[in-house]
């Protein structure tokens, strides 16, 4: 992993004077963790843009319902240099051709992290807050 370098800028606006709501609204820049070498289906991870809005409504006194909604969009990446290799406890490293093992090349993995990635998601959210 790297260092990221990540902007977030945010606020919110309350309607209290009309009604008892609070909508925010707010976005991140941020850039990846993984150099794309070492990207993996199961470690996503790009340049990232994420919008989101919310919203929180006081349905009773000190008790309020928050709701919200994001989008993450993140940079498509296609990976030819995956430096990521599956592990294999059976035959853990390569050896020459012997009459033992005619084929040696079963033992070396091929990069697992090679490919092309499109990613993004969509992230909700609903909870019930009671202010003491």
């Amino acid at each position: 992993m790297q260092d990221v370098f990540s902007l977030r800028l945010g606020g919110e606006y309350s309607l209290a004077d009309k009604l008892p709501l609070v909508v925010r609204a707010g976005m991140i820049f941020e850039n990846s963790a993984f150099p794309d070498r070492t990207l993996t289906p199961l470690t996503l991870d790009s340049q990232k843009l994420l919008v989101g809005l919310g919203a929180s409504y006081e349905v009773m006194e000190r008790m309020w319902v928050d709701v919200m909604y994001a989008h993450m969009f993140m940079k498509d990446l296609t990976v030819t240099t995956s430096t990521v290799y599956p592990q294999n406890p059976l035959r853990p490293a390569p050896e020459p051709a012997s009459a033992a093992d005619p084929q040696p090349q079963l033992a070396q993995p091929e990069a697992i992290g090679n490919g092309a990635y499109a990613m993004e998601a969509d992230l909700i959210g609903l909870g019930l807050r009671w202010n003491l």
